[in-house]
């Protein structure tokens, strides 16, 4: 049995507790091990679900849409003449399977577009 340092004592003093240990510990069959030269980072990694590719609406597009939507969010009525950011925004989000296609885009504000996240309005 090992004994624990008591008060006043020294750690240094105290008996080598892993000294006593018989043998290396165990490891369960077929978990990874690290070799010599290798992080974390190199094994394995938790699957994850694949996003679509993201493609940046083309700044003649973008226009388009503000125009089309006389430079208003479509949801609050903002627009830029009040000072408030415009933004172009995916009625289908792109993560649900929307395009870059025109009738898949809306003027919206920043605050209204940040509220909505990746909700259908």
């Amino acid at each position: 049995m090992t004994r624990r340092p008591s008060l006043g004592q020294n750690a240094n003093q105290a008996p080598n507790h892993r000294a006593n240990r018989s043998g290396s510990p165990s490891w369960p069959k077929g978990q990874p091990t690290l070799g010599a030269g290798q992080d974390q980072s190199s094994q394995a990694k938790a699957p994850s679900r694949k996003q679509p590719a993201r493609h940046p609406i083309p700044t003649h597009l973008r226009f388009e849409v503000l125009r089309r939507d006389n430079f208003r969010c479509c949801f609050c009525g903002a627009n830029a003449k009040e000072g408030v950011e415009l933004q172009i925004d995916h009625k289908i989000p792109v993560s649900r399977g929307g395009t870059n296609d025109p009738h898949n885009l809306q003027t919206l504000c920043q605050a209204c577009n940040l509220g909505k996240s990746s909700q259908l309005l």
